[in-house]
C-alpha cells in the first residue's frame, strides 16, 4: 500500500500534532517492521489547525465482526431490578 503524501504546508503542523499525540499516549512510535499500514490524511479545521484522519479501509477488511443484538430497554430494565447504585460516565475524551 502506497502512503499518501502530506501537503508541504501541513508538514510542520502534522509533525507537531503527531508528537502531541505520542506525548499523550494516544499514539506509540513503531520501531520494528509491521504488517499493518493505515493511510493517514490531514484535514484543515476552520480555525487553521489540522485534524489527523485515517482511512480505515484496510482495517475494515481485516476485522472479523461478531453478530451482536443490541439490548432493548426492556432487557436492560430487567437487569437493573434490585440495583442500588447508578453510575454516569462521560466517554467523550476516553482513552
Amino acid at each position: 500500500m502506497q502512503c499518501r503524501r502530506i501537503p508541504f504546508v501541513f508538514e510542520d503542523k502534522a509533525k507537531s500534532e503527531i508528537d502531541n499525540l505520542v506525548n499523550q499516549g494516544i499514539l506509540a512510535p513503531v520501531t520494528e517492521t509491521t504488517e499493518w499500514v493505515i493511510q493517514m490524511a490531514i484535514a484543515e479545521k476552520s480555525n487553521g489547525d489540522i485534524r489527523i484522519c485515517i482511512d480505515p479501509q484496510a482495517l475494515k477488511e481485516a476485522l472479523l465482526r461478531e453478530h451482536f443484538r443490541l439490548p432493548t430497554l426492556d432487557d436492560v430494565l430487567v437487569q437493573l431490578i434490585g440495583a442500588r447504585i447508578f453510575r454516569k460516565l462521560n466517554v467523550n475524551l476516553a482513552c
